[in-house]
């Protein structure tokens, strides 16, 4: 997934190297953002929050005040636990 914040991109990389986990990198700088995530999946900035689904624990991590995106090393401010119904 591809997000935008103050004018660069930024990737989100699922299944690094077959290894089951990902990182957030700048395309821009090359800088990793963040890594060793659990499968992410679907990152995006709003309202100057980052908000990402880590598939593999069921989990929306969210980030608070993002400002210029350095979260290397950051826990997540929030995280929401995803719960899935089958239909009936």
């Amino acid at each position: 997934h591809i997000t935008e914040h103050d004018g660069r991109l930024y990737l989100t990389l699922g299944n690094w190297n077959g290894t089951r986990t990902g990182k957030v990198v700048c395309f821009d700088t090359g800088e990793i953002v963040l890594e060793d995530l659990h499968f992410p999946h679907d990152g995006f900035v709003h309202e100057g929050d980052f908000y990402i689904s880590a598939t593999g624990n069921s989990e929306v991590l969210i980030y608070r005040d993002v400002g210029d995106m350095n979260l290397r090393g950051r826990e997540p401010d929030a995280i929401l636990p995803v719960k899935m119904r089958l239909p009936v």
